[in-house]
């Protein structure tokens, strides 16, 4: 299984990396992606556009056009919304990132219970 990202949406994953968790690690992060993910060429994303632009919202076309163009088995996004007007089409799998994680838990090595105590940490950190 290998990730695939545009241009954008690394781009907008970097951008947020360091709004949450600083600079060194936001770069160490994209380093890790571009070593990993397939990059996909906007020219090989473009004509995937249109069979969206009435399934999902509009700031989610690129997204849904992105996964159609890599043939992704998993669409991984914490947008219910967007998950919700991909689910049963095209075949791919809408999942939350934690419920991606349990899913495939076992192949990275994932302790749920480090999962539960990420989440936890969140929540309180969105509150203050």
């Amino acid at each position: 299984m290998r990730p695939a990202f545009s241009d954008a949406l690394l781009l907008e994953t970097f951008t947020i990396a360091r709004r949450l968790m600083g600079k060194d690690f936001a770069s160490k992060l994209r380093s890790q992606i571009l070593s990993r993910a397939e990059i996909m060429p906007a020219a090989e994303i473009a004509p995937h556009v249109s069979q969206f632009s009435s399934l999902v919202p509009e700031e989610d076309i690129a997204h849904a056009a992105l996964a159609a163009a890599a043939g992704a088995k998993y669409v991984i996004s914490n947008n219910k919304e967007f998950l919700r007007s991909l689910k049963g089409k095209l075949g791919f799998k809408c999942v939350t990132p934690k419920s991606f994680i349990k899913l495939r838990g076992e192949m990275f090595g994932v302790d749920q219970g480090r999962i539960s105590s990420f989440r936890e940490k969140e929540r309180l950190e969105d509150r203050e």
